[in-house]
């Protein structure tokens, strides 16, 4: 699917995370995967809101694992862009399934630097930018 701005980026997104919270009854790992800059973290906060969250999205970049609660779920949104060993996803315990109280949902960039002790996605989504400045085709 073409998108060719933002504001359509997040209008996608926001769509994708309401469908995806109404049916929501059990853990749920997303991989985003794609270069620096094609999309993954608006994606990512367009995702969330659509999930009827109200607070700030910050982007997960340093501080790697962003983790929010809503009264029917958590989400932890995750970027491994600046992972290097093995030994951050066993520290993140991202190798293990996610046991709250209630649903997870795992919102995982760059799921390629994981050194594969991640766990496997439940929705891989793939983003490529595109010829023009601010159009990126992403594969649901």
């Amino acid at each position: 699917m073409i998108i060719g701005s933002e504001k359509k980026m997040l209008k996608v997104a926001n769509k994708f995370g309401s469908t995806l919270v109404n049916n929501l009854n059990q853990n749920l790992i997303i991989y985003l995967k794609g270069e620096l800059g094609s999309g993954k973290t608006t994606f990512s906060k367009g995702l969330i809101k659509g999930m009827g969250y109200k607070g700030l999205i910050t982007s997960p970049t340093f501080s790697i694992m962003e983790r929010i609660e809503t009264g029917e779920f958590y989400v932890l949104h995750i970027d491994l862009y600046r992972i290097e060993r093995s030994e951050e996803i066993v520290e993140l315990e991202l190798h293990e399934e996610p046991n709250y109280s209630k649903p997870t949902i795992m919102i995982i960039e760059w799921p390629e630097r994981g050194h594969d002790l991640i766990l496997p996605a439940d929705i891989e989504i793939s983003f490529d930018m595109t010829n023009e400045i601010n159009e990126r085709n992403i594969d649901l």
